[in-house]
């Protein structure tokens, strides 16, 4: 194991030269990443918030089965009755 370390040391790849010998370049390399790095934790904040979001209803029934009315247009005005259905 040493070896191969010794030896990946002795050998710089290529890449690693290129990105070096240019300091700008690897600089804007380097935030780059940094950035589509940035956007992936923000996706999947929004897709944490917006799955927390669309089952908090149903987490807040805690029942097996409610039936809406038909009547109801939206959350806050639901027609004339709901009924909730628990064992």
């Amino acid at each position: 194991m040493i070896g191969f370390i010794q030896q990946l040391q002795r050998r710089t790849p290529i890449a690693w030269l290129q990105l070096t010998r240019h300091k700008g370049r690897f600089l804007v390399a380097i935030s780059g990443v940094a950035f589509a790095d940035l956007l992936m934790f923000m996706q999947l904040g929004f897709q944490g918030a917006l799955f927390n979001s669309a089952t908090r209803l149903q987490n807040v029934l805690e029942a097996d089965a409610v039936i809406f009315s038909t009547q109801g247009r939206n959350l806050i005005d639901m027609g004339t009755s709901i009924k909730n259905v628990s064992h």
